[in-house]
């Protein structure tokens, strides 16, 4: 009995998986999170992740497929909630596994020959962050370019509301606020670069507006790509990038002085003849901490010889 219980016991722990508990066939019950609400799809999380969408407290969107996260088809918009996910432009739905349906020749929304649209840099990149208003259930992570950080970094949208600096991957944020690919970075807000960094290098960022380079400190790491070794550099790269391709009426980032955004963006006036034909000087360098004076000792005059007196016990 011992050898045949042995002989069973090694036998089920080979094929046992395969075959399910006590030889019945292996069904979502023995999944890590159980049964979805039709009894036979398995659950992908606690919370029945990837079950089937008719089961789910709000149903399904109108392609019959995607659950919607909240009343009124809320989230059936964003493909980060489908069934199968995003593509990988981060903004269109995927129909199927493995990316299927997804566009193969088709660019992202936000790419215009071959880079970035000027209009989606101007009005995303220099915007502060922006919650919006809670109008779901929880709050959803989203990426947005943190100019003082001069990085991409995660924060908690409420579902409504916001402004344009908002994006769904890291991807995606770093693809226009970070390195867009051709003129894109002739669009890009100056930014001096992460404040923890001390290395001062003297770089030039243009400014698609007046269509002129100017030269400013970069802290010597993060930033983005508007930003040259030489004023030359910066001139001949970006010389085709002007205001008339951007088609968004904000205005773009200057610093922390709040600015209306009513302006329209219209490129000055500015003669061929007043433009500058040698780089203009690299800014001056910051100021130095003071130097500590050397602490000199007080000067203890001698006493004469003849002025001293011996102290007897």
């Amino acid at each position: 009995m011992c050898i045949l219980s042995i002989w069973l016991l090694s036998r089920w722990k080979k094929f046992g998986k395969r075959a399910g508990i006590y030889g019945c066939p292996e069904s979502c019950a023995q999944s890590k999170y159980g049964c979805c609400p039709d009894g036979q799809t398995a659950s992908r999380g606690p919370n029945k992740e990837g079950c089937p969408c008719q089961y789910s407290r709000w149903g399904c969107c109108k392609d019959g497929q995607t659950t919607a996260i909240g009343p009124h088809e809320e989230g059936c918009d964003d493909c980060r909630y489908g069934k199968y996910g995003c593509c990988q432009d981060g903004s269109s739905k995927a129909f199927g596994p493995d990316f299927a349906g997804c566009p193969t020749t088709t660019p992202a929304p936000y790419m215009l020959g071959g880079t970035v649209s000027p209009s989606t840099i101007v009005a995303s990149c220099g915007l502060p962050q922006d919650q919006g208003q809670v109008c779901s259930s929880s709050y959803k992570l989203a990426w947005y370019y943190d100019m003082a950080e001069a990085r991409c970094a995660q924060f908690w949208y409420g579902g409504c509301g916001g402004n344009e600096n908002r994006f769904g991957t890291q991807e995606q944020c770093e693809q226009i606020c970070v390195d867009p690919p051709g003129l894109g970075r002739c669009y890009l807000p100056k930014v001096e670069g992460s404040k923890r960094c001390e290395q001062l290098t003297p770089r030039y960022s243009y400014d698609y507006i007046s269509k002129q380079c100017t030269a400013f400190w970069h802290t010597g790491c993060l930033g983005n790509s508007n930003n040259f070794l030489s004023w030359e550099e910066c001139q001949s790269f970006c010389a085709g990038a002007d205001a008339s391709q951007v088609q968004v009426n904000i205005v773009p980032y200057r610093g922390p002085i709040p600015i209306s955004p009513q302006h329209n963006l219209q490129p000055p006036l500015i003669p061929q003849q007043q433009l500058p034909q040698q780089p203009p000087p690299p800014p001056p360098p910051p100021p130095q901490p003071p130097q500590q004076q050397p602490i000199i000792a007080p000067i203890v005059p001698s006493i004469p010889e003849e002025s001293r007196f011996t102290y007897f016990k």
